[in-house]
């Protein structure tokens, strides 16, 4: 290959990598880390865009394409203020070119924890809250929220008085439907003893939905879980005991995942060797 199809083929991988979603991004503790992603850049069902401060994901295989904006100057008409409070991360725009279950996610580190962050999306010339959910296991930890059947709209993660999302230590994840998810702190007591030979490796996940739907749930795999063979379990309120489900690892996020269809939900738990 000739020196300048090489230089070529260089600077095209670079802005690539620029655009799409990269393995690191740039939480306060890592900015300068990753290069600045562009002010718009494209968002596919293929990959996560993420930006220097967000993600943005579209769920249940949407078929739509759509762009992501970055709003560069905050409190001007399309933003109003959030006085007392104040942006924690970047404002940005979506726009996509059919309804979509559009996820954002933005990293949440202490920081922005002790300022109460929380995700809102511009409406009618107003900032409104949008139900959260704080996954503590993630690396960085996010804050995400889905917004439902939407073509975009435009989100900011801003300060509040309080916390209104709960902290998780796992993800879940549903298409087409809303759910009530809450955690179970001691499954062994609340719900049923592991099977002999097996313990629990983290809090379980109760998921509780009014109509079927498709739901992914994902608990942490790092080095401790693998090592005790960790596999997701669920409840079966029946015969009284926990049954091994379908499991997927995901190697790019450090995940053990379960899914199922037409479900309604129940209570899913990560079971290790002893």
């Amino acid at each position: 290959m000739k020196m300048s199809s090489k230089l070529i083929t260089a600077i095209v991988i670079t802005l690539l990598l620029s655009i799409v979603a990269l393995p690191v991004w740039a939480t306060p503790q890592r900015q300068g880390t990753v290069p600045n992603p562009p002010d718009e850049a494209p968002i596919t069902n293929v990959i996560p865009v993420t930006g220097g401060g967000y993600r943005v994901n579209l769920l249940c295989d949407c078929e739509y394409s759509g762009l992501v904006t970055r709003v560069n100057e905050l409190d001007q008409e399309t933003s109003p203020s959030v006085a007392p409070y104040e942006y924690l991360s970047e404002e940005f725009e979506v726009e996509l070119d059919g309804p979509c279950d559009i996820e954002i996610c933005y990293p949440y580190p202490v920081d922005y924890e002790n300022k109460f962050g929380q995700i809102f999306k511009l409406g009618n010339q107003q900032w409104n809250l949008i139900d959260s959910m704080i996954y503590e296991e993630e690396d960085p930890r996010l804050i995400c929220t889905v917004d439902r059947s939407s073509t975009g709209g435009t989100y900011a993660l801003i300060s509040t008085e309080q916390s209104e999302s709960e902290k998780l230590p796992f993800k879940v994840t549903m298409c087409g439907c809303d759910a009530d998810i809450n955690m179970v702190a001691d499954p062994a007591t609340t719900v049923g003893a592991a099977p002999d030979g097996f313990e629990f490796l983290n809090n379980s996940a109760q998921v509780d939905s009014s109509e079927t739907c498709e739901i992914e749930v994902c608990f942490p795999y790092t080095d401790d879980e693998k090592s005790k063979d960790g596999q997701i379990y669920q409840w079966d309120s029946g015969d009284n005991q926990w049954v091994l489900a379908q499991n997927e690892i995901s190697s790019f996020s450090n995940q053990i995942c379960t899914t199922y269809d037409n479900s309604l939900g129940g209570v899913f738990a990560l079971l290790g060797k002893k």
